[in-house]
């Protein structure tokens, strides 16, 4: 069971402020619609987060969660093309999804889809993101752009709502209680694909193993971020000669025939990578967490250990600069765009891979947390 007796309950709120307008600030209203009708129903307080940078503001959430449900945290995401295509909105999702590999931490994350589902599979069937909300607990939220706050039919999609955020938290809290464990240790899965609750030479095997490939696929997209730039700076000068527009159109074909091949390269290892990282990121922390286990901590393998945890750390923190690097590169390539049609399919591409790389920083982030972290306890 939640302990009432601990005070209160967190929801942050992850959106898109054009939706918000867009719908007459009507999810600031479920907001605050969600909170009291909360408050009413089980006497405990809701804390509601609701900007862009709440969550940035508010980063203790991993603290919370670390604790256990004593402060519960849940995560509502309102889904829709715009939040699809935000970098911050992706970053908040997948932020909280890395730090929640386990099947009773993910419960914790509430999507709800403001849009028409056969609309979103249309323009995003292939995003990581939405492949995500579909496998969590999601829930239809369409009709809330449009009916009427504080209407019975608002009220009802309110209260349903608020059930359902109970309902995840006691069922969280039971599994939690019947696990001994906290809402974060990951379910482990082995090279064979088997739940492993022991062996943790198994786990640093895999890790060491996935750790390696996701340096080198790291090294290769930098290889080819910069073979990118060279295309750019050969070319830039032929575009500032260039004295027509029908000129300029051949340079900007060029350009794009140039860069096809790369930006190919750079889709594959793109995905090659995040599906790396995040087949790996459950296992990672799991080392990092048993490294504060006594037993291990002064085993035979202890040096390994330790020297296990810092390349850990040293990668994570590699990750975080590399893909820290990425956003100025997504907002100059969509300055490019429009100056021609063949150009801008492989502009839009490499955008996508870009984004795909820079969404890596969360599980990048969550393993340097967790070093430091543990050497904080010790």
């Amino acid at each position: 069971m939640i302990d009432t007796d601990s005070g209160d309950v967190s929801i942050f709120v992850s959106y898109v402020r054009a939706d918000d307008e867009a719908a007459y600030s009507r999810i600031s209203k479920i907001s605050r619609d969600l909170s009291a009708t909360y408050t009413s129903m089980t006497g405990l307080v809701v804390k509601s987060f609701l900007d862009v940078e709440s969550i940035r503001l508010g980063e203790s959430w991993q603290d919370r969660i670390r604790s256990g449900l004593d402060s519960a945290t849940i995560l509502l995401a309102f889904i829709t093309p715009a939040y699809l295509r935000s970098a911050a909105c992706r970053s908040e999702f997948t932020d909280f999804l890395a730090f929640l590999p386990s099947e009773s931490g993910r419960k914790l994350i509430i999507p709800i889809i403001l849009f028409d589902r056969d609309r979103l599979d249309r323009l995003f069937s292939d995003d990581e993101i939405w492949i995500q909300v579909k496998e969590l607990q999601n829930m239809d939220g369409s009709n809330l752009r449009t009916i009427e706050p504080g209407s019975q039919e608002w009220m009802t999609k309110i209260l349903d709502l608020t059930t359902r955020i109970e309902e995840i938290l006691e069922q969280v809290s039971t599994e939690v209680e019947a696990s001994g464990s906290t809402v974060i240790d990951p379910v482990v899965l082995t090279a064979e694909g088997k739940e492993e609750g022991e062996g943790y030479l198994d786990l640093m095997s895999v890790a060491e193993e996935k750790i390696h490939a996701i340096s080198e696929l790291t090294e290769e997209y930098g290889r080819l971020l910069n073979l990118y730039t060279e295309k750019l700076n050969v070319v830039e000068p032929e575009m500032r000669r260039a004295s027509s527009f029908s000129q300029k159109l051949a340079v900007a074909n060029r350009l794009a025939a140039l860069i096809d091949p790369i930006v190919s390269q750079c889709d594959e290892v793109s995905i090659e990578l995040q599906r790396a990282i995040s087949d790996s990121s459950p296992g990672i922390v799991t080392m990092i967490r048993m490294a504060s286990t006594q037993s291990l901590s002064n085993g035979p393998e202890a040096a390994q250990l330790v020297e296990f945890l810092e390349n850990i750390r040293k990668l994570g923190n590699s990750g975080i600069e590399s893909t820290g690097q990425v956003n100025g590169l997504i907002a100059s390539i969509e300055g490019s765009k429009g100056a021609s049609a063949r150009l801008d399919r492989p502009l839009q591409n490499l955008q996508t891979a870009l984004l795909r790389f820079a969404e890596s920083r969360s599980h990048f982030k969550t393993w340097v947390d967790e070093v430091e972290q543990q050497n904080a306890v010790d």
